[in-house]
């Protein structure tokens, strides 16, 4: 399980990098406070998500840096 959640903590980085982007060529000020509402959501409940899993697994930051990525996240 700890694997699998080091590699899908990544994703979630690499996605808050696209919704960034999107907010910030999106063409409208809906558009952008959209994207920014939906990126707030995402980085606080579900970063908190995996920061308390880690905890209960006892996976450390170094363990979650030096994991290489799988196939699919690289």
């Amino acid at each position: 399980m700890a694997a699998y959640l080091i590699q899908d903590h990544r994703f979630l980085d690499a996605f808050l990098t696209l919704l960034g982007a999107a907010m910030a060529s999106a063409d409208t000020m809906e558009a952008r406070l959209r994207f920014g509402r939906f990126a707030g959501m995402i980085s606080d409940d579900e970063n908190s998500y995996f920061l308390r899993s880690f905890e209960a697994l006892g996976v450390s930051e170094e363990q979650r840096i030096e994991t290489p990525d799988t196939a699919p996240c690289a």
